[in-house]
């Protein structure tokens, strides 16, 4: 939904007037599992990086579906280009697969920078591939470290300076610092409303 700022200003005077009730996390649990079960959009067959409302809103109707929504911290600053086409992300954990299955949804973080600013699919189960990694530039050392590798769709990445913090989505960085980290479906969305705010989705030029 879109409003003028005098419908913004007159909804939030309405908001303000109803009577407050506490809120507990059964609530809430109840409130996430209510808006799973909402109706959703047609799927859309080929993913796009273009940040339009039909698209966005596809992307929150699959986050309602039941998949894994994740954040995945990466090294350096932001890199839409990387992520504006098939591609992969590398993760740590040498002893143990990483959890991420197809289908799942990830909030990709910049530690560079210190925020969030695409989202993309994974398309497939992580595979233990160092040598990919070594052909795409990285040390040894690197692959080593990183060596399970995830290949992903993009979702939502906006060409703009759209980002969004992790803090602002319920995520602290001491908990990125093993490389990805579970996010619930409110914190999902919020960050997805923040990056389609940014880029100004729906706005006339």
């Amino acid at each position: 939904v879109q409003l003028s700022p005098e419908e913004i200003a007159q909804a939030r005077s309405t908001i303000l007037s109803w009577d407050r009730t506490p809120i507990t996390t059964t609530d809430l649990d109840q409130l996430e599992a209510e808006a799973r079960e909402l109706s959703k959009p047609p799927r859309v067959r080929q993913p796009t990086t273009k940040p339009t409302i039909p698209t966005v809103d596809r992307l929150i109707a699959d986050a309602r579906d039941g998949r894994e929504l994740w954040v995945k911290a990466e090294y350096g600053k932001r890199d839409p280009q990387h992520y504006q086409g098939p591609s992969t992300f590398a993760s740590p954990s040498p002893k143990r697969r990483p959890s991420f299955k197809p289908g799942d949804l990830a909030i990709i973080y910049a530690q560079g920078i210190h925020a969030c600013y695409a989202v993309v699919e994974v398309t497939d189960e992580p595979t233990n591939d160092p040598e990919f990694l070594q052909s795409e530039g990285a040390s040894i050392e690197d692959s080593a470290r990183w060596p399970w590798i995830s290949h992903t769709i993009p979702r939502l990445v906006p060409e703009s300076m759209a980002e969004v913090s992790p803090e602002e989505i319920g995520v602290s960085s001491r908990a990125l610092q093993n490389g990805h980290v579970r996010i619930d479906l409110a914190g999902f969305t919020a960050a997805v409303r923040a990056l389609e705010d940014a880029s100004g989705v729906g706005t006339e030029a």
